[in-house]
């Protein structure tokens, strides 16, 4: 919008078939920093003990976003994650387990590990995990219509046509195919109208502080 090009810092990183790959796909200028001053000068994968050198980035990565005990476990848990897949990656076994597994446990270990790394303290985080896995109605106060609300309905279609549009990069292949005007202006009505719809939503939600800027 303002002319200028910048590197994608997100790729699709929850189409990540192992947490590695998850980091390569999320947020890109973080790993690119660490790997450059931290895990390259500790020896990288060439000298000292790559299993070390990798568990120390994510380590300190954990600490960068905050002086608590839930960042800490966030980075020390994803970087148990890395330093297991990097021992078993070239084991014949866990080159046969399927895509779809891999993604499912990936997913599945990532939103995990969210809990801790959006939880103010440990307490909250042990009952976040408690409500999500042992059934009491004394421990939720409201249903999961709660949360599925036409609005986000509406959100949830949208991203899905748009992920699976990026992921497979749909949207390039139908454009070599269609070199045709009306196609182009479809696309760019298409993107004003999700622009405008974004602006709506934002305008008509309460006040929620960009996370990283407490990091």
């Amino acid at each position: 919008m303002l002319g200028i090009s910048i590197r994608p810092n997100f790729d699709h990183p929850y189409a990540s078939l192992s947490i590695t790959e998850f980091w390569r796909r999320w947020h890109v200028s973080l790993g690119d920093w660490f790997k450059e001053y931290v895990y390259i000068p500790l020896g990288g994968n060439r000298t000292g003990n790559v299993y070390v050198n990798l568990f120390i980035v994510f380590l300190l990565t954990g600490i960068w976003h905050g002086a608590n005990l839930t960042f800490l476990i966030w980075g020390v848990a994803h970087g148990l994650v890395i330093v297991v897949e990097r021992a078993i990656r070239n084991k014949n076994w866990y080159k046969r387990v399927p895509s779809l597994v891999k993604w499912l446990c990936t997913t599945l270990f990532v939103f995990m590990a969210w809990i801790p790394f959006m939880s103010p303290n440990l307490k909250e985080t042990g009952l976040f995990y408690k409500r999500m896995f042992v059934f009491s109605s004394k421990l939720v106060n409201f249903t999961w219509r709660f949360f599925l609300t036409r609005k986000i309905l509406i959100i949830l279609v949208i991203a899905a046509v748009l992920a699976i549009l990026g992921r497979f990069k749909l949207s390039e292949k139908i454009s070599k195919h269609i070199q045709k005007t009306y196609f182009v202006w479809i696309k760019y009505v298409f993107l004003i109208g999700l622009l405008v719809l974004s602006i709506l939503f934002i305008v008509n939600a309460s006040y929620s502080p960009f996370i990283y800027m407490q990091f």
